[in-house]
């Protein structure tokens, strides 16, 4: 058998050295300091710690302040602090403030006359004043003689107060929504005043003025109303027609014109799959989940007009489609029509030759609407809605 040598003695006053990497007396720190790491470890620690680093800060910073990012309400500068500008002559331009909740206001522009209102609910970008472009031209393809429109300001936006939110933002477009709905008698606490050359300031304006005609004495059962909403205005406008409780034809016919399906959707078109902000979508307080409210509202919605640009160069064209295809899956081919809008984009659309058809086409479609069912003798039921592909 092989017999181990006898262990070495060690002196009682010797010195051990520190094994590499080991702490620092008396450190309760488990590493020791990066100093004494040799120089290999310390430049791969700085190559792949400070890009992680910067990752977590961004990833933070875009949760933290994702409200900031989707709704972009203080873009372009001056869009939360400018009075409402110099409106067109071509418009007859008035500002209507809603009373909401103490000390605060819902401001919301008033242009042209007449027996139909539009109901213009905005994307996530400046105020309701920038629009005024697009509203010549709205009254010009739906009639100028005989269509108003009225601009919902959201809260947090121009000039009004308060934050805005998902739930927040719903809340006021259904507010503006109503109001389009009331004769004069019955818009009790809201304050009109007539926008001139000199301006008009949200916050210091006092003065009460009538009510635009339109406004004024058309009976709420013989104005048709058309809800329509651009881009995020899109999904308040969803939001709208499949709200549990809400009335099925508040709006006799609603617009969606270059909308998403989701949030989250929007955030991985904006990130590809190999960026890790492609995953942050988890996060998102603001849902904006449309084909999900689409798919759990079983009453029959108003009718539908899904309006869609061709080189939309933000929202990829493929969600509205995916939008489309569970309205009619969900509703039928009745309930939903299609309109495109070719060589439009994003948010020009309106300047397309083919825009002003497609109006025309939606509100011969909306005055049948509302024709219909003021034959029926009502506003209509929660009644279901039954396409022909569940019947089969």
């Amino acid at each position: 058998m092989r017999q181990e040598p006898d262990p070495v003695p060690v002196p009682a006053d010797a010195q051990l050295s520190p094994p590499p990497f080991a702490p620092a007396a008396g450190s309760k720190w488990p590493f020791p300091p990066f100093r004494t790491w040799p120089a290999p470890v310390q430049v791969g620690a700085v190559a792949v710690g400070l890009p992680a680093l910067v990752y977590l800060y961004k990833c933070t910073m875009l949760v933290l302040f994702q409200h900031e990012i989707l709704y972009m309400r203080r873009w372009p500068p001056g869009a939360r602090s400018r009075p409402l500008p110099v409106p067109p002559k071509s418009l007859a331009v008035w500002d209507v403030h809603l009373p909401r909740l103490p000390s605060r206001k819902l401001p919301a522009l008033h242009a042209s006359t007449p027996r139909r209102v539009v109901v213009y609910l905005q994307g996530n970008g400046g105020n309701i004043a920038h629009r005024f472009d697009k509203f010549d031209r709205l009254l010009t393809a739906a009639g100028r003689d005989e269509t108003a429109i009225l601009a919902a300001g959201y809260r947090g936006y121009g000039l009004s107060r308060g934050r805005p939110g998902e739930k927040g933002i719903v809340d006021d477009a259904a507010r503006f929504l109503e109001l389009a709905r009331r004769s004069r008698g019955e818009a009790a606490g809201v304050r009109w005043s007539r926008a001139t050359e000199h301006g008009a300031d949200f916050e210091e304006e006092s003065d009460l003025c009538a009510p635009p005609p339109a406004m004024q004495d058309t009976a709420s059962t013989a104005r048709t109303v058309i809800a329509y909403g651009h881009s995020l205005g899109g999904a308040v406008a969803v939001a709208l027609a499949t709200r549990p409780g809400y009335p099925p034809y508040a709006a006799d016919l609603v617009v969606v014109e270059n909308t998403f399906t989701s949030a989250r959707d929007m955030v991985k078109a904006l990130y590809p799959s190999q960026s890790p902000f492609h995953y942050l979508g988890v996060f998102l307080r603001s849902k904006w989940d449309s084909v999900d409210a689409v798919r759990a509202h079983q009453s029959c919605p108003p009718g539908i007009a899904l309006v869609a640009s061709t080189a939309d160069e933000i929202v990829p064209p493929r969600m509205m489609t995916a939008l489309h295809a569970a309205m009619v899956a969900q509703w039928g081919d009745d309930r939903v029509q299609w309109f495109a809008v070719e060589g439009g984009s994003h948010n020009a659309a309106f300047e397309r030759p083919g825009w002003t058809a497609v109006w025309r086409e939606i509100v011969r479609w909306a005055e049948m609407e509302r024709a219909s069912r003021s034959a029926q003798g009502g506003e209509g039921g929660d009644t279901l809605c039954v396409s022909e592909s569940k019947v089969k």
